[in-house]
């Protein structure tokens, strides 16, 4: 029974869950609340020429913006833009190689990061202002950890379980600028 405890949920971190987890969880917590979130406009776009002249259109005033794009309808073509300079002033694009993370595309729509989550069923982008997004707070345990990791012990020892909680809190200050729903 000790050594499948010991076993149990190996990270570089010992007990406490990796940092892709930690990611994971928020980034899937950020995209619930987002989801809930009733955009200011609602659009239909039915290609990928459409999407970018709304998004050039609504960024023209220079403010930070992301556009979170969910689904893979455009994924490819927006992939291959990055490779046709002619296209960008159409668009307002401008190649952005600070931009980072394997889901940030390479260029910006005025001041708009484009980011994409892939692995989405449903077909749609959100464009936000970077100033809707308040604090994100990782609360302690009364004993001053992030963490709390526990093992639960059943009756047969190998079927235990360790559990590693935190508690966290995220503030979206501002209601979506458009949803654009991909037809």
């Amino acid at each position: 029974k000790e050594y499948v405890a010991r076993e149990l949920n190996q990270t570089d971190y010992g007990d406490f869950p990796s940092v892709s987890d930690v990611n994971r969880n928020i980034l899937r917590r950020l995209h619930y609340v987002l989801w809930q979130s009733q955009a200011k406009l609602t659009i239909e776009v039915n290609n990928l020429e459409t999407l970018l002249m709304e998004v050039a259109q609504r960024s023209a005033d220079q403010n930070n913006y992301i556009l979170v794009i969910y689904g893979s309808r455009f994924s490819e073509e927006l992939r291959e833009l990055v490779y046709q300079p002619e296209r960008h002033d159409a668009f307002s694009i401008h190649v952005d190689v600070s931009a980072r993370g394997s889901r940030s595309l390479p260029f910006r729509i005025n001041n708009c990061l484009i980011y994409l989550v892939l692995n989405s069923e449903q077909e749609f982008s959100l464009m936000v202002s970077a100033e809707s997004f308040g604090e994100l707070r990782l609360f302690r345990y009364p004993d001053g950890t992030l963490f709390n990791t526990f093992y639960r012990s059943s009756d047969d020892p190998l079927e235990g379980v360790m559990k590693t909680l935190w508690e966290i809190e995220m503030e979206i200050t501002d209601t979506p600028v458009a949803r654009f729903e991909h037809r």
